[in-house]
C-alpha cells in the first residue's frame, strides 16, 4: 500500500477540535471545536473558505450522505443546526432541531436511503425523518438498552450507525455493550456484550464488522452477526481518552486514533501495521476523517483544550488492489489471536513510544 504523506496543516484554532468530517463531493472538510466554530476548509486549496459561529462548543459535524450542500452541526447545548454551503462559499442556517436535551451531541448518522438521522445526545438516542422534501419531524427517542450485572446503571451512548438500508440503528454505549435496533418499531434485535467499556466506534463497508475504542489498551473488533470477539489491535496507550476509528480502502484497512500523536493504520483483517502518521508527542488525536476520491486523503486533529491546535491532511496515490491473505469471510483462528508480524511491529511501538516521551520531558 502507498504510504500517506502530510499534504497539509491548518493552523488558528485556538482550542480543541472535537470533529472533522469530508463533504460527499470530496470538496470540503468541516471542522467542529471549542471555540464556537464550525469551519469549511477547501483541504485541497490549504483554506478555510468560510465558518460559522454559534453560541455554545461545535462537538459534532456530519455531512449529508446525498446532499453535499447540506451539513449538520451538533452542539454542546444538544442542538443540531442544519447549514447549507451555497455554491459561492457561503454558509447559511436552514433549520435547527431541538433534542430537548441540555448535553453534547457526540455522535450523528443520516441514511441516504431513509432520510432518517439519529443522534447520540446525553444518555438518550433521538431519530428525525424527512419525508421527500418536507420538514424535518421529530421521530422517537429508543428506549434503555438491557443493564449489565455491574457498573452504570444509565446507558451513554457513544457512536451510532444505520445499516440494512436504514432499517437497523447500531448504537454503542459507554458500558453497555453494542446494541441492533429496528427503527420502524423501536425493538431490539441483538445485543453484543462488549468486553470493555467503549469510547467510539466504526462499522465496516460491509456491515458484518465493528471495531471499538476499549478504553484499555486500544481498540476491539467484534462479529456483527454472531457477536463474537475476533481481535484487538493493540495501540501505545499514554493517557486514557476516547479515541475514534473509521474504515479506509472500502474495508481494508483501519485508522486508529491516538493519545500520543502517533496515528495507526492498520490492515483490516488482520493486526498488520501499516504505518504511522507521525504528530507531536504531546498531541492527542480524537477526531479522524478518510476520503478516496483519486487519491486519497486522511485528515487529523489535535485535541488539546485551552491550547492552540491544527488540522492535519494527509494525501496518498489512488490505491492498488490490495491481496488480503485472508478475507472478510474467512478469518482463521491463528490470525486472531497470539503475536503476528504485525503485533509485533505494534508491540515495538508501545515499548519505543513511552521510552521517546520520557526523553522528550527530560530536555524540555
Amino acid at each position: 500500500m502507498d504510504s500517506f504523506n502530510l499534504l497539509h496543516t491548518f493552523s488558528g484554532f485556538g482550542s480543541a477540535i472535537n470533529s472533522l468530517d469530508f463533504s460527499l463531493d470530496h470538496q470540503y472538510l468541516a471542522s467542529g471545536d471549542d471555540d464556537n466554530y464550525c469551519r469549511i476548509i477547501d483541504f485541497r486549496k490549504a483554506k478555510e473558505v468560510c465558518r460559522l459561529r454559534l453560541t455554545s462548543r461545535v462537538t459534532s459535524v456530519l455531512w449529508h450522505p446525498a446532499k453535499s450542500e447540506v451539513l449538520f452541526v451538533g452542539t454542546a447545548l444538544g442542538s443540531i443546526i442544519i447549514a447549507t454551503i451555497s455554491e459561492n462559499q457561503r454558509i447559511t442556517l436552514s433549520a435547527t432541531l431541538a433534542t430537548g436535551i441540555k448535553a453534547p451531541v457526540d455522535a450523528m448518522v443520516c441514511s441516504s436511503s431513509t432520510g432518517r438521522l439519529a443522534v447520540a445526545v446525553g444518555t438518550e438516542v433521538v431519530t428525525y425523518h424527512r419525508p421527500e422534501e418536507d420538514t424535518w419531524s421529530f421521530g422517537s427517542n429508543l428506549p434503555p438498552p438491557p443493564n449489565r450485572q455491574s457498573g452504570l446503571t444509565i446507558a451513554i451512548p457513544r457512536s451510532v450507525h444505520l445499516i440494512a438500508l436504514g432499517s437497523t440503528l447500531i448504537v454503542a454505549y459507554f458500558e453497555h455493550g453494542i446494541v441492533g435496533w429496528a427503527l420502524r418499531n423501536r425493538k431490539l434485535l441483538w445485543h453484543i456484550h462488549s468486553r470493555s467499556r467503549i469510547g467510539c466506534s466504526a462499522v465496516s463497508p460491509t456491515e458484518k464488522f465493528i471495531v471499538v475504542s476499549n478504553l484499555y489498551n486500544g481498540f476491539d473488533q467484534y462479529d456483527i452477526q454472531d457477536g463474537s470477539w475476533m481481535r484487538t489491535y493493540s495501540t501505545p496507550i499514554t493517557e486514557n481518552i476516547i479515541l475514534p476509528v473509521i474504515f479506509a480502502d472500502q474495508g481494508h484497512t483501519i485508522i486508529l486514533g491516538s493519545p500520543c500523536g502517533f496515528v495507526m493504520i492498520c490492515r483490516a483483517n488482520s493486526n498488520e501495521f501499516l504505518q504511522g502518521l507521525r504528530h507531536a508527542y504531546t498531541d492527542n488525536i480524537q477526531t479522524l476523517a478518510y476520503c478516496d476520491h483519486g487519491d486519497r486523503y486522511i485528515a487529523t486533529a489535535s485535541t488539546k483544550p485551552n491550547e492552540k491546535n491544527r488540522v492535519f491532511i494527509w494525501r496518498a496515490p489512488r490505491r492498488e488492489p490490495i491481496d488480503d491473505s485472508v478475507n472478510d469471510d474467512e478469518c482463521p483462528d491463528d490470525n486472531l489471536q497470539g503475536p503476528d508480524r504485525g503485533n509485533a511491529s505494534i508491540y515495538a511501538w508501545i515499548v519505543l513510544i513511552p521510552a521517546i516521551m520520557i526523553v522528550y520531558y527530560m530536555y524540555h
